[in-house]
């Protein structure tokens, strides 16, 4: 982080493997600070819209291995969107905002769905597909291990279980 605070750039942007890192000179508004943030990374408000815009992004593990024990069955022709690292689940960007989604709502592929925070690191876990969100399976605030499914995606159906064309 001093490599950057000293270097000419604004942001740093790192991608090894499945490992993304990105860092910002520029602070955030304090409507995206989680609780107890304290000294953390700065994250970018994820209040615009369902979209995160340039916010940290780790895809979902829709094919990770069910390492939960508690993870729900899945129905046919639902996809999961599973969390792709161990941390703690966060619906909403602050306490007592309004979640990402909820159970009904439309998505499209690279929308904000939730946050994982690891060790004061925030990372926003996005849509895979578009269509409606039928399942939420993790509670706010609740730890997740890494392959436990997070929601259930209807893909290509629109909020009152229409197909779309």
């Amino acid at each position: 982080m001093k490599m950057l605070e000293n270097s000419s750039f604004n942001e740093l942007h790192l991608e090894m493997g499945g490992f993304r890192l990105f860092l910002s000179k520029k602070g955030c508004s304090s409507a995206a600070r989680l609780p107890d943030q304290g000294a953390g990374v700065p994250v970018r408000s994820v209040m615009q819209g369902t979209n995160a815009g340039n916010a940290p992004q780790a895809p979902a593990a829709a094919a990770a291995p069910d390492s939960a024990e508690n993870d729900p069955a899945i129905p046919e022709g639902q996809i999961p969107i599973k969390s792709p690292m161990l941390g703690v689940f966060y619906r909403a960007s602050e306490p007592g905002a309004r979640p990402f989604v909820e159970e009904g709502s439309l998505v499209d592929k690279g929308d904000t769905l939730c946050i994982i925070e690891v060790m004061k690191l925030y990372s926003t876990i996005t849509a895979e597909v578009s269509g409606r969100i039928a399942k939420v399976c993790a509670q706010d605030g609740q730890m997740v291990e890494y392959g436990q499914t997070l929601f259930l995606i209807e893909p290509g159906v629109d909020a009152d279980g229409a197909q779309l064309s």
